[in-house]
């Protein structure tokens, strides 16, 4: 008997320990002020090129996950991380990209480039939805605020943003915000 339930007892922690590694945890964020500017903890994993993402990442991209089979990072594109974080209110998701135009010569956002961005929560729950093809000089700034989307306080949600030029995935990567109370000034 007593071999039995140890099978059992083994059987059970590495059928948890396969369930654990397939579960995407939100643990930390970037800590930032109202300018952008990094005051605090820097959560390693946000705010960067993600090499690799899990399928149910994939999934959240519809249309474009064929996209992500032929991945080609581009090192012009640079993310800030979301400020203020955390944030009572709204957080903004900035990037820019450092391309110089062959006619005329300055840096600008690459024509062609479709840029998307999903919201979930800790429950995997698509909140924010949207895309758009660039053709502009610069960089972007995204506004999103609690009370257009839902987003409750106290409660850490993660941006996923993914930059395709043609069939091909450039650029992708994840940040973590955390909606308090009140900002870090």
């Amino acid at each position: 008997m007593r071999p039995f339930l140890i099978l059992i007892f083994v059987a059970l922690f590495c059928s948890c320990e396969i369930n654990s590694e397939n579960e995407i945890k939100f643990q930390g964020i970037t800590i930032t002020d109202a300018n952008g500017e990094n005051i605090g903890y820097i959560d390693p994993s946000d705010w960067t090129f993600d090499r690799n993402w899990s399928q149910n990442e994939i999934n959240l991209f519809d249309q474009h996950k064929d996209k992500f089979k032929s991945e080609k990072l581009d090192t012009t594109i640079k993310i800030q991380p979301a400020y203020p974080n955390p944030t009572p209110l709204y957080f903004n998701f900035t990037y820019t990209q450092d391309y110089v135009s062959s006619s005329t010569n300055k840096n600008v956002i690459q024509e062609g480039i479709t840029v998307v961005y999903r919201i979930v929560n800790q429950h995997f729950e698509r909140l924010i939805s949207d895309e758009y093809l660039s053709n502009e000089t610069g960089g972007y700034l995204y506004v999103f605020s609690s009370e257009n989307y839902g987003l409750n306080k106290n409660e850490i949600f993660r941006l996923y943003y993914a930059f395709f030029y043609h069939d091909t995935c450039i650029y992708k990567g994840h940040g973590d915000i955390l909606m308090s109370e009140t900002t870090i000034h």
